[in-house]
């Protein structure tokens, strides 16, 4: 038998890191979240 599922990835997830495990009739699906940039302070002078 064959079943077929199609979903939308949310937006922060790594998508190289996704992997599937089927055991014992259970489907589990690992995703990371991508890293976190923070943001960077500039200074700026006036001349």
């Amino acid at each position: 038998s064959e079943f077929s599922r199609r979903f939308a990835l949310p937006s922060d997830v790594d998508e190289e890191s996704i992997s599937a495990n089927f055991k014992n009739g259970i489907l589990s699906i690992n995703m990371k979240k991508k890293a976190v940039v923070a943001p960077k302070k500039i200074q700026i002078m006036a001349s």
